[in-house]
């Protein structure tokens, strides 16, 4: 399956700069990448861990 994404979107798809703080936190993403992963669930109709595991592969 493909599913094509706009080059800015694939550019940004994570922060570049992460702020480590010691605690081990996670990646941050922005409010484009999270807004894709919103329309891939929704479009397929996949609850929220397996919208994870999608974009993950």
């Amino acid at each position: 399956m493909s599913i094509w994404l706009s080059s800015s979107i694939m550019e940004s798809w994570q922060y570049d700069m992460r702020d480590y703080d010691g605690t081990g936190s996670t990646v941050k993403y922005p409010d484009s990448t999270i807004e894709a992963c919103h329309y891939i669930r929704m479009v397929f109709k996949l609850p929220l861990r397996q919208t994870q595991g999608f974009i993950e592969n």
